[in-house]
């Protein structure tokens, strides 16, 4: 495996329904060539099998926030924006060590930990990072307080010596979507993004999933998603679509109504797998254990 990282949450979602937890697994670190954490804290690393190939870039490439990429083992390449597919995995014991070649970084979660904990827990077993997974919404959330803790993190692992760390945030599907964050019927499920996190992440998870229970709803907004949401994620990004990963959920990990179905997948991966743009992103890959990982092998990219 190559880098890794953990994700931590500030507290878990009411609407949609929250992931469920689970505890890091200590017996995968020494798999991984590192880890990264975050607000609930989830572990990602970076497949082995991805490095057979040359890089060009580093993973925080075009987010003037990282001047630095993490400090990887020699058996993790560099990955070009694009190319990344971020693989999330839950508490799942069996099937880490066949994840099909392609995939890129893994995050594991769940940790409950704050930026100083969590820069200890990132020295301790070497990860390559933190993943922020903030789920409040409505009232309960602040921007002040996510930019802030985002802060206080990055300035942590940079006092620590952690510089080259990466620091990703987890973001709602229609979070980059201010006709819809803004919405007065939406106010009390929804949250605008906070663009202030970018001077401090790497990259941004958009978590495109979870948007209605109703097959037939979600199934149109998901089709029309590339022309009408990301595009207005394209606006809080600055138009550099580097800063963000694409992300989809499969079988348990599509908590609140369906999944995209394969056609839009296939849309989405085609969007996110174009020069300047992200990759990636799955929840979770280890549901598909048992089936070989169908819909992760379908989003790894070919380049």
């Amino acid at each position: 495996m190559g880098p890794s990282y953990l994700s931590s949450s500030l507290n878990q979602r009411a609407i949609p329904k929250t992931k469920q937890s689970s505890k890091l697994l200590k017996f995968l670190v020494p798999i991984f060539c590192g880890v990264v954490v975050i607000i609930i804290i989830v572990v990602i690393a970076l497949h082995a099998k991805s490095s057979d190939g040359s890089s060009t870039s580093g993973e925080g490439d075009g987010n003037a926030a990282s001047s630095s990429s993490s400090t990887l083992s020699s058996s993790c390449a560099r990955v070009d924006p694009k190319d990344r597919t971020v693989a999330f995995w839950q508490s799942e014991v069996a099937g880490c060590d066949t994840v099909p070649e392609g995939v890129t970084h893994f995050v594991f979660g769940f940790a409950l930990v704050m930026e100083e904990s969590a820069v200890a827990l990132l020295t301790k077993f070497r990860f390559d990072g933190l993943d922020l997974d903030d789920e409040t919404v409505g009232a309960q959330f602040s921007a002040d307080r996510t930019v802030g803790l985002l802060k206080a993190t990055r300035e942590a692992l940079d006092a620590a010596g952690n510089t080259s760390a990466l620091l990703t945030y987890d973001a709602y599907f229609t979070e980059g979507d201010t006709s819809v964050c803004t919405a007065a019927e939406s106010a009390a499920y929804s949250r605008c993004f906070p663009t202030k996190v970018l001077e401090y992440v790497d990259w941004v998870n958009i978590m495109a999933y979870n948007i209605d229970k109703d097959n037939d709803t979600a199934a149109a907004i998901y089709a029309a998603a590339v022309n009408t949401t990301f595009a207005a994620w394209g606006t809080q990004l600055g138009g550099n679509f580097s800063l963000a990963t694409i992300g989809l959920c499969v079988e348990g990990g599509c908590a609140y109504g369906p999944g995209p179905n394969a056609t839009v997948i296939a849309e989405w991966k085609e969007f996110a797998r174009q020069d300047g743009h992200g990759g990636m992103m799955i929840y979770a890959a280890s549901t598909e254990v048992a089936e070989d990982f169908p819909v992760t092998r379908s989003i790894i990219s070919t380049t």
